[in-house]
């Protein structure tokens, strides 16, 4: 087995020295192939000096057509000197050695057929290879290996490679340039453009929403004109745009309304090829803006009034003085400053004096917070993101700060000034109004004249109660003067004030106009007393008279009516008429003029008594007199009054004189009732003497009392 081991090694050796010779031989050809096809092609070159795309073709013709000369001739022997291929069978190569030594023919051959039949006999086949191992022993088996295949396709190989680059050595101009030109397939051998371009800033930023130019410079000899690239970020294709020259080497083109960031360069043609700018980009920035606003305005406490809701259709704010805004804001962007600027009216400046910054609490996009409404004016919200880029136009809103109205005060009781009773008591009435309500009501009051006191120069006040929660009151309060200490001919002036609850401006106030307050002495209420007594004597005296005349004149026109009777005339004359309506009317008159006497007599009476200055006695007979007055208007002589006046138009001279006996009887039950009233009012005013000299002395001891007690 041995023996045929080294056969089969001798045989396996000259297998693979063979195809050594045969990959010498492909690689030659394989070089030849590729040198006379670079040399065609660089020719070529020279010849067409083609452009950029011309000469990649021609390059990778070359690179094709060498690799696949390569792969197709080198490929298998190469892959069968490492094995990867079947090569020859020891069988084969044994019969081409016998083929080269005719002294083993088959032999060799058939011993390595015998060794794989498993029937021989193993004796047979030892021998068998003994045999043939010395026969073949001196033999060299590499006769059969053809060597000149390889060394002429080296030599054409070497041949062509040297050829090609003799050439390009000995024609570097033309040849060289060629080839050189074919390396550097993507260069472009072209002249050099007489112009280059250049873009303005190749990374500007611009706010969404505004207008930039793209300005293009070309140095050197400029072309007419140039191609714009532009794509917008979100598109993946460059849209281009013809440029012609606005001036000696600028060109420009105008974006408007820019949303989105946007590329582009410049770019313009050259023989083959083409100028091409630098990429530039413009940057679009969103600003920070209010995306939504939200709020409340609280009004003051004080005030009861609801909240109100503003947003960003709505955020002007109306409200009273010291009202709180709230204000709740969401950006588009992460928010780094969010401000609020508040200005007053008609001032634009951000010095402190016109303008102060409430500062906003910042969440993310939000910000929020809250300002107190001290003036009219406008508010703004300033917003800053994360870059420190601000918005432009900030949102801007109205305020308009009302004023809590002030409250107002009438007094109705009293209206003039006073002159008190005995009692010392003056009773108040008032009338309040406020919007919001109030928080005090104050009589002042300070002594202005005195017979045993010193001039106040400051106002004392009483506090009134109020009833909490209206806004329009009628308050009612007595005023006990005699608390104050007041005597007669003392006199004090008072006004009332009353304080709105306005808590932020405070409050205001309003206050009536000042009035007096007198109690009198007994000396000016019997002086007084006595002047009115003397002047209703008088009235009465009058009206007496007056009363006589109307008598005489209806006596004398009840003559004239009894003069037409006679006449049997059947209807009274116009004057007659007239003269018996005038009658009626200043019959009226008087009973007018009864009513008054009989009121100053109330009121005279009212005042004797709240001053005690009157006994029982008199004041009885006061009040009867006020009743006798009152009863001088009979029903009888209103009812027949009322009866001439409608049967005047249409009366005959018997009728009127009828009606002229009737009036004539009333008219002298009415003279004869004041006569009775006359007497009477003298005999009181007698007695009325009496009471006022029992009253002085009652006040002469209380006097010298007084001065008693002042002296101790």
């Amino acid at each position: 087995m041995n023996q045929r081991h080294h056969i089969v090694s001798r045989l396996q050796s000259v297998v693979r020295k063979e195809q050594l010779f045969v990959l010498l031989c492909s690689a030659g050809v394989t070089i030849a192939v590729s040198s006379a096809l670079a040399l065609v092609l660089t020719l070529q070159e020279t010849w067409l000096h083609a452009g950029i795309p011309v000469r990649t073709i021609m390059w990778w013709c070359l690179v094709i057509g060498s690799s696949v000369t390569g792969m197709s001739l080198v490929g298998p022997p190469l892959l069968r000197l490492f094995g990867l291929l079947p090569s020859a069978q020891p069988e084969e190569t044994a019969l081409r050695v016998g083929d080269a030594y005719p002294e083993i023919a088959d032999s060799l051959c058939n011993v390595l057929q015998l060794t794989r039949s498993e029937e021989a006999a193993s004796e047979l086949v030892d021998a068998a290879f003994h045999k043939t191992s010395e026969e073949s022993q001196n033999l060299d088996f590499s006769v059969i290996i053809d060597r000149r295949p390889a060394r002429t396709a080296l030599f054409l190989g070497m041949l062509s490679a040297a050829v090609f680059l003799s050439a390009i050595w000995l024609a570097p101009s033309t040849l060289g340039a060629a080839w050189q030109r074919l390396c550097d397939h993507s260069t472009s051998y072209v002249p050099p453009a007489p112009f280059r371009l250049s873009v303005k800033g190749l990374h500007a930023s611009v706010m969404r929403g505004a207008s930039s130019a793209i300005v293009i410079t070309a140095s050197g000899v400029p072309p007419e004109t140039v191609t714009l690239n532009l794509r917008e970020k979100s598109s993946g294709t460059y849209v281009q745009h013809t440029i012609r020259r606005d001036s000696a080497r600028v060109y420009t083109y105008q974006l408007s309304g820019l949303t989105q960031t946007v590329e582009f360069f410049a770019e313009s043609p050259w023989i083959d090829s083409r100028v091409v700018s630098d990429t530039a980009r413009i940057l679009v920035i969103d600003r920070p803006l209010v995306r939504a606003l939200s709020g409340s305005v609280t009004p003051p406490s004080y005030t009861r009034l609801p909240s109100a809701r503003i947003d960003a259709t709505n955020a002007d704010v109306t409200s009273l003085y010291g009202s709180v805004v709230r204000l709740a804001v969401e950006s588009n962007k992460t928010l780094r400053r969010a401000y609020i600027v508040l200005r007053g009216n008609g001032a634009e400046s951000t010095s402190q004096e016109d303008s102060s910054i409430v500062e906003l609490k910042i969440s993310g996009p939000t910000a929020s917070g809250s300002f107190q409404v001290r003036r009219s004016g406008t508010y703004s919200i300033h917003l800053t993101d994360m870059d420190g880029t601000s918005n432009v136009d900030p949102l801007r809103a109205s305020i308009v700060s009302l004023s809590d109205s002030y409250p107002m005060i009438a007094l109705n009781t009293p209206r003039e000034n006073v002159e008190l009773r005995q009692s010392a008591e003056l009773p108040v009435e008032v009338a309040l109004s406020d919007d919001f309500g109030f928080s005090g009501l104050r009589l002042y009051y300070r002594l202005t004249a005195s017979r045993y006191a010193e001039i106040e120069k400051k106002y004392r006040f009483i506090d009134i109660p109020l009833e909490q929660g209206g806004t329009t009151l009628d308050v009612r309060y007595v005023w006990d003067l005699a608390r104050v200490d007041i005597t007669p001919e003392d006199q004090y002036e008072f006004y009332l004030e009353v304080a709105d609850n306005d808590v932020m401006g405070g409050p205001k106030t309003a206050k009536t106009s000042t009035l007096s307050v007198r109690m009198p002495s007994l000396d000016e209420v019997f002086s007084e007393t006595d002047q009115q007594q003397s002047e209703i004597r008088k009235e009465v005296k009058n009206i007496v008279k007056e009363a006589d005349e109307i008598r005489k004149e209806a006596d004398q026109l009840q003559r004239e009516l009894q003069k037409q009777q006679s006449k049997q005339q059947l209807e009274a004359t116009w004057s007659d008429k007239k003269k018996a309506e005038d009658l009626v009317k200043r019959q009226q008159e008087l009973e007018k003029r009864m009513d008054k006497m009989a009121e100053r007599l109330q009121q005279m009476t009212e005042k004797l008594q709240d001053n005690k200055a009157i006994s029982e006695e008199t004041l009885k007979k006061y009040q009867e007199l006020q009743k006798l007055m009152q009863e001088v208007k009979s029903p009888e002589l209103a009812r027949m009054q009322e009866q001439m006046r409608k049967a005047m138009d249409q009366v005959s001279p018997e009728e009127l004189q009828q009606m002229m006996k009737n009036f004539k009887f009333n008219e002298e039950e009415f003279r004869k009732n004041l006569e009775r009233q006359l007497s009477l009012l003298k005999r009181m005013q007698a007695e009325q003497k009496t009471d006022e000299l029992a009253k002085r002395a009652e006040e002469l001891a209380r006097k010298q009392d007084e001065l008693r007690q002042r002296a101790e």
